[in-house]
C-alpha cells in the first residue's frame, strides 16, 4: 500500500508527466455531503477503479495526486472519495476534471485505445474545415468516439474510424478526417 508519505518519497525523482499518463474518466458531480464524487469512467477502465490507490488531476497544467479513500460501484455508477475532500464544497471544486493514471497501470490489451489517447490535444479537421480540439477519447459499445471542443466551446462527439482518416500528423498535432455531412446535426 502506498501512503502519501511513501508516494512523495518514491515520486521525488520520477514524477510522471502528462505524456506518461492515460486519462481514465472525468469527475461528473458531487454525491452526498461527505465529499464523494460521481466518476464517469471510460468503459475499458471500469475494473481498474478498485485496483488503484491514487489518480492524478490536471490542475493549472500540473498533475496533482489525489489519494482514493473509498471507491464504490453501485448499479454501474462509480463513486469515489478522496483524502482531504470531505465536503460537498470541496467536491464541487474538482468536478469536471479528468482523472489520469500512470500508463504502467494499464494492461497490455488496452494498447489500441492507449494510442488513440495520444490524440488528445490534437486539432481536428473535416477535410479543410477546422472542427476543434480533441478533448477525450471514449469507447462506447465497442465504438471509439472522439470528444471535441469546437471553436464556440461546444462539446461534440465524433465516431472514430480509420476509414475516415485522411491524414494524421503527430508533428503538427493534426487529424484530418472525411466526416459525413450533417454529423453534428445528430
Amino acid at each position: 500500500m502506498i501512503t502519501k508519505d511513501t508516494f512523495f518519497l518514491i515520486m521525488a525523482y520520477s514524477f510522471p508527466s502528462i505524456s506518461d499518463c492515460v486519462p481514465i474518466g472525468k469527475i461528473s458531480r458531487p454525491h452526498g455531503n461527505e465529499g464523494f464524487v460521481l466518476i464517469s469512467l471510460h468503459n475499458e477502465y471500469q475494473s481498474i477503479c478498485k485496483e488503484i490507490e491514487y489518480v492524478f488531476l490536471l490542475i493549472q497544467n500540473k498533475l496533482v495526486p489525489f489519494f482514493i479513500q473509498k471507491c464504490t460501484v453501485k448499479g454501474g455508477a462509480t463513486y469515489m472519495q478522496f483524502d482531504d475532500i470531505t465536503s460537498i464544497d470541496l467536491a464541487e471544486k474538482i468536478c469536471g476534471n479528468t482523472l489520469y493514471i500512470p500508463s504502467q497501470f494499464i494492461k497490455e490489451d488496452d494498447d489500441t485505445l492507449d494510442e488513440l489517447h495520444q490524440l488528445i490535444g490534437f486539432k481536428i479537421f473535416s477535410n479543410t474545415e477546422y472542427i476543434g480540439i480533441i478533448k477525450d477519447v471514449f469507447e462506447y459499445s465497442m465504438n471509439i468516439v472522439l470528444e471535441i471542443e469546437t471553436q464556440t466551446n461546444d462539446e461534440k462527439l465524433i465516431p472514430f474510424s480509420t476509414n475516415l482518416v485522411i491524414d494524421l500528423n503527430y508533428e503538427n498535432q493534426t487529424l484530418i478526417m472525411n466526416l459525413p455531412e450533417g454529423i453534428f446535426d445528430i
